[in-house]
């Protein structure tokens, strides 16, 4: 997944955004593990294109979370974590190192601290420095030093970064940011604050265009190859012989092609049927009157295109039912 350049930054394309794995490590005790799970959630749903999932594979893991020891690793033993900020081809920052020595501690400190943590330390990832960094405002990108095997050593820098416009202006600290690299243990953050999203926000912005990014979309414009579904179309199929007095399934067909097709309305144009329900792609009527009826629906494909389509059916008389009036058996 490649990004942001260091000493520049552009915003993110979505597909760099879109299903960004974490894996976190069996080390890791509960209350960082849960902290995990507050924080992607939490970048879930702020309002940008990013979308994290945790994962049980390390190997193909965008982000991998690993609990140590700092002192005992000889890693800035006074840091709660250190999150790896994006390499120099613009790929995501691989590793996030949790200090175990905060376990206890933090058990006194704020409901949240772990979640705070990690949402700080993620953001890093992201190509967010401190919003301290350069006396103030927020930085996109920096540098730090990771070695081959995953681990750190103390001696990165953030001298190539650049200012997020829209952000406090250098000079300027926020101490109310998830970013600002001196946490409180008494009062910690739990949240992003308004800056904090700007700079989200300015990385990672929401697509505007459904079909550059099918994935942000996936409940609305499921796949959205668009061209594919210009010629949709589909039939109406319903339960019969229908008689007076049966309660009717109608339910949309999709023909060959016409994929993830949804129904926006049914509408009775004519005859004796009254719809009593609608779920899904179907509809439950009460055929209350012999005669012609005639049954419509309005129909969306994903990406957006609609077409009506209607089907004409007799309801028979009673008489004509032999008196049976029962529900009729699938066609």
């Amino acid at each position: 997944k490649r990004h942001l350049v260091l000493g520049d930054w552009t915003p993110a394309p979505c597909s760099v955004a879109q299903g960004i794995d974490i894996y976190i490590s069996d080390d890791c005790d509960e209350v960082w593990q849960q902290g995990t799970e507050e924080a992607i959630l939490e970048y879930n749903n702020a309002n940008t294109s990013i979308h994290m999932n945790l994962s049980s594979n390390e190997e193909t893991a965008d982000i991998v979370i690993r609990c140590e020891d700092f002192a005992e690793e000889g890693i800035w033993e006074f840091a709660a974590g250190l999150g790896e900020g994006p390499v120099e081809d613009g790929t995501i920052g691989r590793y996030v190192y949790l200090n175990t020595d905060y376990e206890d501690e933090g058990l006194e400190c704020g409901p949240c601290l772990f979640r705070s943590i990690i949402l700080h330390e993620l953001g890093h990832n992201l190509g967010i420095l401190h919003n301290e960094a350069a006396e103030g405002g927020f930085w996109a990108t920096g540098e730090y030093t990771f070695n081959e095997d995953g681990t750190f050593s103390p001696s990165g820098s953030f001298t190539t970064a650049a200012w997020i416009e829209g952000t406090p202006l250098p000079g300027t600290i926020d101490p109310l940011s998830i970013f600002n690299g001196a946490g409180s243990c008494i009062d910690p953050i739990c949240t992003f604050n308004e800056n904090d999203l700007i700079a989200l926000e300015a990385l990672y912005p929401i697509p505007e265009d459904p079909c550059e990014c099918p994935e942000y979309y996936e409940d609305e414009y499921q796949a959205c190859a668009c061209p594919e579904y210009e010629g949709f179309d589909f039939d109406i199929t319903f339960n019969g012989p229908i008689c007076f007095g049966d309660i009717v399934t109608f339910t949309i067909l999709p023909n060959a092609g016409s994929d993830d097709l949804r129904v926006i309305s049914w509408e009775v144009l004519s005859g004796g049927l009254d719809i009593m329900s609608t779920y899904d792609n179907s509809a439950i009527a009460e055929a209350f009157a012999p005669g012609r009826a005639r049954i419509c629906a309005t129909v969306q494909d994903p990406c957006g295109n609609t077409k009506t389509r209607c089907t004409r059916v007799l309801i028979k008389s009673e008489s004509q039912c032999g008196g049976d009036g029962d529900i009729p058996n699938p066609k």
